[in-house]
């Protein structure tokens, strides 16, 4: 983190993740006329910006966070305009514990719906200015590396924990604290053809499918002095989830790491990522040049079969995979685009829960 904190009477936090949504909080009555907002707050006696930031975060939306990067905008506080507040970019660690008693609510939502959201603010000042945050909130985004990006973590997918019937195999894999680095990033897929969603926490790597949530690999890391080594993993040895050969799990799981997270993208997903979207500029149409694809599949499916009940291993007549994609959307339903979820739903014969 090469820039440094605008000088400020108060300092708090944007948090967002892989999925570019944003964390907003409630009040309990809507302290101030603010109906959803950022936290914020006064520094403690002997508090660096930094520290401040984290600790209103932690106390405010109950998760522990990490910073990316400051946001380098001063914005200037509702009841005296002489308190100036500065917040920094971060990401969340772990699971989201409990937040102190001021605050009502906290939710994750995507940009249009933050803006939305923030937009219900009665006060004009305080919604101009919390918008003003946003949107300092997308720029700083923008100029992330790809390597700087939020880490992805388990509430980021759907995801199954690893099932009864599993084995521990030894491993001998070293990477360095760069490539280290890297994997602790995880990998959140955005295309159909991307069949891995992998997640780091503690010292555990978690490899899942993803479109159907099974987790196949649990990779565990230690530091040995020299660097990090991958000591041991276990794997998923139900039939029903995962048919890998034994013998090829060593190989499968360093590739895995290799080429999704050590070798893995080193561009931003612009059509992904938390910059883009919340643009004015930004044409809302594109980057869903692939799911309308899946979805003109799906509906001549359901009109030549009267439902949605596609197989997983489905192929159209052109390879399409269709039945993947399907599994995705489910997957994605409680993050889905609202427009998307509407149109899969008046399809006929469309269920989000499969029984079996």
């Amino acid at each position: 983190m090469t820039a440094e904190i605008p000088k400020a009477d108060a300092y708090g936090g944007v948090l967002a993740n892989t999925h570019r949504m944003v964390l907003l909080l409630q009040y309990k009555g809507n302290f101030g006329d603010y109906i959803w907002t950022f936290a914020a707050g006064i520094r403690n006696k002997g508090e660096k910006p930094d520290q401040a930031a984290l600790r209103i975060v932690h106390e405010r939306t109950g998760y522990r966070a990490s910073i990316i990067a400051p946001i380098p905008v001063v914005f200037e506080a509702l009841f005296d305009e002489t308190v100036r507040k500065a917040f920094y970019l971060m990401e969340p660690i772990g699971h989201q514990g409990k937040f102190k008693e001021e605050t009502a609510a906290t939710k994750w939502v995507d940009l249009r719906d933050a803006a939305d959201l923030i937009s219900q603010t009665k006060t004009k000042f305080g919604r101009e200015r919390d918008l003003a945050v946003l949107i300092a909130a997308i720029g700083a985004f923008d100029a992330l590396s790809y390597a700087d990006r939020p880490g992805t973590c388990k509430e980021d997918w759907n995801t199954l924990p690893m099932p009864i019937r599993r084995k521990k195999i030894a491993l001998n894999l070293r990477y360095s604290q760069g490539a280290m680095s890297r994997i602790r990033k995880g990998f959140c897929p955005w295309e159909m053809n991307q069949h891995w969603f992998a997640w780091f926490e503690e010292s555990v790597l978690y490899l899942h499918r993803s479109w159907t949530g099974f987790c196949i690999y649990e990779v565990n890391f230690v530091f040995d002095g020299e660097g990090w080594r991958a000591n041991s993993a276990i794997v998923n040895r139900d039939s029903k989830q995962w048919s890998s050969k034994y013998e090829g799990y060593r190989k499968e799981i360093e590739r895995l790491i290799e080429v999704l997270l050590v070798n893995g993208p080193t561009e931003p997903r612009l059509d992904r990522m938390l910059v883009g979207e919340a643009s004015p500029a930004w044409p809302w149409d594109v980057g869903l040049d692939l799911w309308k694809e899946g979805f003109s599949h799906l509906k001549q499916f359901s009109e030549r079969n009267g439902h949605c009940l596609v197989p997983v291993d489905y192929k159209t007549d052109g390879g399409y995979q269709l039945g993947e994609w399907v599994g995705e959307q489910r997957q994605k339903r409680d993050k889905m685009d609202p427009d998307r979820r509407r149109r899969l739903e008046a399809l006929p014969g469309w269920v989000w829960e499969i029984i079996k």
